[in-house]
Formats: C-alpha cells, sequence, structure tokens
C-alpha cells in the first residue's frame, strides 16, 4: 500500500492505516472499530461502503475524494461497465455524515462547490445499471405482461411505464438473450419449457440453463454448487500485497490444475463438506485461513444451496443432492469433461477465444478481452494468463460468467477454460453446414464441409463425420427438451436412441480429455 511506504504514514507508532471494503474479511473489516493507543492516528481508506449505516465513534474527519466505482450496464456494448465516476449528492450528504457521528467532526470534500451542484441528485434505479433478463423472466412468470415485443401489454410495454424506465435497448437486449438461449419465444415472448424453469429458480438464466445441463452430463450436484458459487460473491479475500503472491499459488493449487474459477470453487465446497461429516469444522477453519479463503462466505454459499435444492424439487426435477441417481453418475468423482460441457453449453453465449500468438481473448461480440485479475487464470504462471502456445490451426476456449468493461479494456471475471470444442460444437447455439470446403486433394467419396456456429465459429469435418455431428446435436436437444418438459421422468422416459446420444456424449468427453 502506498500510503504505508510513504513518510510520515509509515512510522507505525504514530500511524495504522486501515482498509475498509467488502472483498476483505470480516475479521480485518472489525478492526476499524477497534479504538488505537493513545498517541497513535488511525486512518481508514474506505471505499462506499462507509456510506451504509457503519458507524464508527472515533472518527473526527472525512476526507471525501467525491468519486466511486460504479457498475452499471451499456446497452448498446451489450455490457456491464465498471468505471470511476462522480458520485451522486446524496451519496455526498452520507459521506460527510460519517465525521461527527457521535462527536463534532469536520469533512474535506476534494471538490468544489460548483462540481457539488453538478452532481446527480440520487443514484439511478438499478432498473437502470443491471441487464434485464431476469426481470423479463419474472414479468412473464407473474402474468404481468403477457403480450408479445411489440404488443401494448408486452413486456417493453410494461416496463416503459416504471417510474424510471430502462433504456428501450436494455429490453431488447434482455429479451434477444432469453430468445437465443432458448428460454422464450421469438415473436409472442411465452415462456418455453427451459425459460419456466430458468424463471423459477434464483439464479441468472445461463447459470439456471448450467444446472439443468447437468441432470443431463450426470454432474447435478457439482453444477447445482457451482452455479450458487456464481451468483454469490467471490469467497476468495483481498490480501495485501505482500502476501498476493502466496495466496494466488494457494489458488492455483485449489483448483487442481482444472484452470477453472467455479470448479476451484467446487473443490472448496467439498473440502468443506467432507470436513463438515467429520465434524471438524475446526480443520476447515485453518484450511481456509492458510488458502485466503473467507470461511463466512464459504459456509453461506453451502447454505444456499439447500435453497436451490428445494427450488429444483418444486420443478420436479430429481433431487441434485441424490448421487444415486443417473443426474449424478459422473458427479462421485470429478468428472472435468463433464462439468467444462455443463459450463459451456450454461453459459453460451458467453464464450471466448484466441489463436497462437495472441494475449487477448476475443468474445462472439467481437470484443478483445483479458482474464480479470481476480481469477485463478490470471495467476503467475496460468496458461491463460499468458499468450496462447496452441499449435496453428487450433483455437483456445475459454467461458465467463460475466464480461465488464473498465476504464480502458474488457475484463472476464468467472472464467473457464474449455478443453475441447466438442461442447461447443455438440451442445450450443444454432449449427449448420455451410458450404464445402476448397481442397486440392481428391475428394469426391467424402468432401469436406464447413460447419458454421453462429457466425462465429466455423470447422471443417468431411461430410459423413458433419452428418453424424448434425444427429448428434438432435438427439441431444430432444434428451434436453423431454427433461425440462418433464423434470420428474424426463431421464428415464426418454427414448433408445437419446439415451445412446447420451452416452456417445459422455465417452466423447472422456475419449478427447484424454488426448488433450
Amino acid at each position: 500500500m502506498q500510503l504505508e511506504t510513504t513518510k510520515p504514514f509509515n512510522n507505525k507508532a504514530k500511524f495504522v492505516v486501515l482498509n475498509l471494503h467488502s472483498s476483505i474479511p470480516s475479521s480485518e473489516q472489525r478492526k476499524v472499530f477497534i479504538r488505537p493507543p493513545r498517541g497513535v492516528r488511525k486512518i481508514i481508506l474506505a471505499t462506499n461502503i462507509a456510506e451504509t449505516s457503519v458507524t464508527i465513534d472515533d472518527v473526527a474527519f472525512v476526507i471525501d475524494s467525491g468519486r466511486a466505482k460504479e457498475k452499471n450496464y451499456d446497452p448498446h456494448l451489450k455490457t456491464s461497465t465498471l468505471q470511476t465516476a462522480w458520485i451522486s449528492q446524496a451519496s455526498a450528504k452520507q459521506r460527510k455524515g460519517r465525521a461527527g457521528r457521535t462527536k463534532a467532526g469536520v469533512a474535506f470534500c476534494l471538490y468544489s462547490r460548483r462540481r457539488h451542484d453538478s452532481f446527480r441528485p440520487f443514484l439511478e434505479s438499478e432498473l437502470l445499471r443491471t441487464p434485464l433478463e431476469e426481470l423479463c423472466l419474472l414479468c412473464k412468470r407473474l402474468g404481468l405482461a403477457p403480450g408479445g415485443e411489440m404488443e401494448e401489454n408486452g413486456i417493453p410495454a410494461f416496463l416503459a411505464s416504471a417510474l424510471s424506465p430502462p433504456h428501450p435497448k436494455s429490453i431488447l437486449n434482455g429479451l434477444h438473450l432469453l430468445v437465443e438461449i432458448g428460454a422464450m419465444e421469438p415473436e409472442s415472448n411465452d415462456l418455453t419449457h427451459l425459460g419456466k424453469c430458468v424463471a423459477a429458480l434464483s439464479l441468472e438464466p445461463r447459470v439456471g440453463k448450467m444446472v439443468i445441463w447437468g441432470y443431463i452430463l450426470g454432474v447435478a450436484k457439482a453444477t447445482s454448487s457451482m452455479a450458487v458459487a456464481m451468483s454469490h460473491k467471490s469467497p476468495f479475500i483481498l490480501p495485501p500485497s505482500s502476501m498476493q503472491r502466496n495466496a494466488d499459488q494457494a489458488k492455483v493449487e485449489l483448483s487442481q490444475g482444472s484452470e477453472s474459477d467455479q470448479i476451484t470453487v467446487l473443490n472448496v465446497l467439498q473440502t468443506f463438506d467432507t470436513l463438515a461429516r467429520l465434524g471438524r469444522l475446526t480443520s476447515f477453519s485453518n484450511f481456509c485461513r492458510t488458502r485466503y479463503i473467507n470461511e463466512p462466505t464459504i459456509k453461506t454459499i453451502a447454505d444456499m444451496r439447500g435453497l436451490i435444492s428445494r427450488e429444483l424439487l418444486s420443478l420436479d426435477f430429481p433431487d441434485p443432492n441424490d448421487m444415486s441417481g443417473p443426474h449424478n453418475r459422473n458427479g462421485r468423482h470429478v468428472d472435468l469433461a463433464s462439468l467444462q460441457a455443463a459450463i459451456m453449453a450454461g453459459l453460451y453465449p458467453n464464450v471466448a477465444s484466441r489463436i497462437s500468438g495472441e494475449a487477448n481473448f476475443s468474445t462472439l461480440t467481437k470484443r478483445k478481452a483479458r482474464i480479470h485479475i481476480s481469477s485463478v487464470n490470471a495467476s503467475s504462471g496460468q496458461l491463460l494468463g499468458m499468450k496462447s502456445k496452441v499449435q496453428q490451426g487450433d483455437i483456445e476456449l475459454v467461458a465467463f460468467g460475466e464480461l465488464v468493461r473498465g476504464s480502458s479494456s474488457f475484463t472476464m471475471s468467472q472464467t473457464s477454460y474449455i478443453s475441447s470444442p466438442l461442447p461447443l460444437i455438440l451442445l450450443c447455439g444454432n449449427l449448420r453446414v455451410q458450404s464445402a470446403y476448397q481442397s486440392s486433394t481428391n475428394q469426391k467419396d467424402d468432401p469436406v464441409v464447413v460447419l458454421n456456429l453462429d457466425d462465429s465459429f466455423y470447422f471443417t469435418a468431411s461430410q459423413k463425420l458433419a452428418s453424424s455431428i448434425m444427429i448428434l446435436r438432435r438427439r441431444l436437444n430432444r434428451a434436453f427438451s423431454s427433461l425440462v418438459s418433464n423434470p420428474a421422468t424426463g431421464l428415464f422416459d426418454i427414448s433408445d436412441t437419446e439415451k445412446s446420444a447420451i452416452e456417445t456424449l459422455s465417452a466423447l468427453l472422456k475419449i478427447e480429455s484424454k488426448c488433450r
């Protein structure tokens, strides 16, 4: 920290410098309430967490920069943004109120009165700052907007009547995403069977779809655990800069070679489950302390799994924690290939790729993005944090939970390396045979064709192989449709050809993972 290395604040006999923000553990946050010894000045560096009802009774002076990092949604870029901006007048009043809560105090504002008068009165409604696909699902589920996109009783018209109506393009982006993932009908905007399922889950729609694919792939318990973790804040604490290397190394060890943030947290949850079952929670506390993990956050995520399980049961899905059913046939030991396939199938179109020699990834929205610094894949030595070393002609794939535009670049958080393009080809998007591939060799018996996936990915294959891929995709989609239309018996009532397709998919994933 720069302040701790600057005179006179580096004199610990006279100054104690503390941080106050949401990324540090509760035990560190509580230190701000401890009175320092006589003659020692306490300095608290706080984010806008200090604008809440936090009362530190010995604070006498507040220095307000007037700036804060704000998360918004850009409807034109179709992505979230995290940029430094001027605060609102309401926030300025809250910051000023931190001084003099229990005694006389002074607030120093590092901006002019004219600048203050130009501030927004209040922070905008969350309706204007977040993607709207979950809200669109809720409107349909509650029957608030039964009409189609262009009708007077449709979702755009309903949300336009809000006190602070969102940008029309934000609404359309949410609707188009739901149509793209198969949760909503294109014209009527009626919910499909998948839409009714994900609307009933306390998860972002793509994450809910990932859980359902987990049932098909035999890793339901693992995907439901990963889904809950993705919907909560990261359990990894932000260590001091002097400990950053040790923290990164610990996170890489927890990933067990998966190169996946989702699977890294899953491994922590499985350790918690094992030690809790043995009655050794003290050992888990030591486990968290030595690996820079926020133990209360992990316990909260573990408890929240029960909510998702109850929601799935209410939809008549089998219990995700029942390890005896076919929905967990690959879950007794972590099946990395099946987990990667479920992540890709659910999070698509949140996927990015790069070719040999490239450092940044290209998303399907044509943005150049890098791995967020908080990801395990950004740690020193991780392949995704360096220039790609794949062979010429190959691509390197990564699925991500969220794309955020910062002040200078786009970053991907909650990333997961996908070792094979098979899940992309077999489970995602709209694949079509585009044309014959021009080759110098004579291939009259079995010509090479181009497989086009959503005009974003192109693969070459023999015509026979392409035909087999299209047949396998159709059978897998029918199996998925059978499950979401009848969750109670969908895995048991599918035809023999669909069962064979699922078995073929599992076999192909395992073979492909062994070849890499």
